[in-house]
């Protein structure tokens, strides 16, 4: 990917491919780490699909990465909890209130 890693990129990036290979209405759930931008992917994926009248859920649809939930709880067992506030961003909330509109 060119350019920023913006879920709002990223989302445009990925509706692309979907669309070139016939999947925009076979869209089910999305499988990624937990960085705030793949809320933001898929928060904008939604709208975009929303204009194309298919309806998408972008909190229902998106699944945590296993290896990653088990590496932070690992982290923080290891190095404590000071240490996951201080040096991961991945349990911000900063896009929660997105998913309200």
């Amino acid at each position: 990917m060119r350019g920023a890693h913006t879920g709002e990129n990223q989302s445009q990036i990925l509706l692309t491919i979907l669309q070139e290979y016939s999947l925009v209405h076979k869209i089910g759930y999305f499988t990624f780490d937990n960085a705030t931008n793949n809320d933001s992917v898929l928060l904008y994926l939604s709208q975009q699909l929303k204009d194309m009248g298919i309806r998408f859920n972008p909190i229902e649809s998106r699944l945590r990465c296993i290896g990653h939930v088990i590496n932070l709880v690992v982290k923080a067992f290891l190095y404590g909890q000071d240490f996951m506030d201080t040096n991961d961003d991945t349990n911000s909330t900063e896009n929660l209130d997105l998913y309200d509109q």
